[in-house]
């Protein structure tokens, strides 16, 4: 066990003692952790919260079930292995951001014509007329 987990288990283990160790009734274990969770707590590297219900259950539970190692933090199984993504959703992501950036660079066009030539703003094409081809200057391009 790394020293970190096994920080975060002894916090833990420290936290429960009295419920771990038979110091409350077994009738009383619910209102202590209803109490612990409603206790600001300095968690291990610092972070000032209040523990969940649930999560004093769980570890509570885990401890049972599986002694002190249980308390401490699982290692991921896909630790080490890239994680990727279906090639079906990076292709809709980039049709995604292809239309977003369509449309942001027509509705910018369209406010900066309207700026520029002060007519209504359904006065103008639909669509963005290229810089090349625009011979009216409505884009500032001779």
């Amino acid at each position: 066990m790394k020293q970190k987990d096994e920080k975060l288990a002894l916090f833990w283990c420290d936290l429960l003692h009295p419920v771990l160790f038979d110091e409350v009734e077994p009738e009383q274990i619910q209102e202590f952790l209803k109490e612990l969770s409603n206790k600001d707590l300095v968690f291990p590297g610092g972070r000032l919260a209040k523990p969940s219900l649930s999560t004093l259950r769980r570890k509570l539970n885990n401890f049972r079930a599986g002694g002190f190692d249980a308390l401490a933090r699982k290692e991921r199984k896909d630790r080490d292995q890239p994680r990727s993504t279906p090639p079906e959703i990076i292709a809709k992501a980039i049709e995604l951001k292809r239309v977003w950036i369509f449309w942001n660079n027509l509705f910018e066009w369209r406010g900066q014509a309207i700026r520029r030539s002060g007519c209504d703003q359904r006065e103008l094409p639909d669509k963005p007329v290229a810089p090349a081809t625009d011979r009216q200057g409505v884009l500032g391009t001779p």
